[in-house]
């Protein structure tokens, strides 16, 4: 599980974007208005030991102190995130662009939804939708459950989901720009790196936080 972090508006090549499959949550600021849906926890002043030793990219372990800071109970949904792309639809801030994609398990049609051309994120991609195939970088077709839950009808001109059961389920296939306009778009921001990992250890010093 991935949540992304930026505290200011650093460049995205500072975060690890390489897994598609991406989740994340948001931090609470002063004057944000958010959907009831979204609820806001407080996380408390401390000290942690930020990164690890089992693994090299985690390496240097560094002692971080952070200030209190608020930040969402759990990952943004599939839900949340279609009333966000909704809205900023209607506002003509986004589109949905189709690519033919040839790959080892035959040709299918990439759809992503991307920042249009008056929006301050114009050409940027937000979120990979539902409506694909293809291989996994391996070779292998891909997991049926691998993929993003949301979906763009052209009728209606809308997102929707393709299975009302996921609505609750952490979105998923968001890249950093669609993580970052979701967040603008409230008022918010997204968790740094160290308030991340800090809040998943729920203070404790675990191995692997959650």
């Amino acid at each position: 599980m991935v949540v992304f972090g930026c505290e200011e508006e650093p460049e995205p090549e500072e975060i690890d974007c390489s897994n598609d499959d991406d989740n994340f949550a948001i931090v609470e600021e002063t004057g944000s208005t958010l959907p009831s849906s979204i609820v806001i926890k407080d996380i408390p002043a401390g000290t942690f030991t930020m990164g690890g030793t089992t693994i090299q990219n985690d390496a240097p372990t560094i002692s971080v102190t952070l200030s209190a800071f608020k930040m969402s109970e759990k990952e943004i949904t599939n839900h949340e995130y279609i009333v966000f792309l909704n809205a900023s639809n209607a506002d003509g801030w986004i589109t949905v662009s189709e690519e033919q994609i040839d790959d080892p398990c035959g040709s299918y049609m990439e759809k992503m939804v991307i920042g249009s051309g008056n929006s301050p994120n114009a050409g940027e991609y937000f979120l990979q939708l539902g409506e694909t195939g293809g291989c996994t970088s391996s070779g292998e077709e891909e997991n049926i459950n691998n993929k993003s839950w949301i979906s763009f009808n052209t009728a209606s001109d809308t997102f929707e989901l393709l299975d009302a059961t996921k609505a609750n389920w952490p979105v998923n296939w968001v890249k950093w720009y669609g993580a970052y306009a979701f967040a603008r778009y409230y008022g918010v921001s997204l968790p740094t790196e160290a308030q991340w990992e800090y809040a998943a250890r729920g203070g404790q010093q675990l191995e692997y936080p959650t």
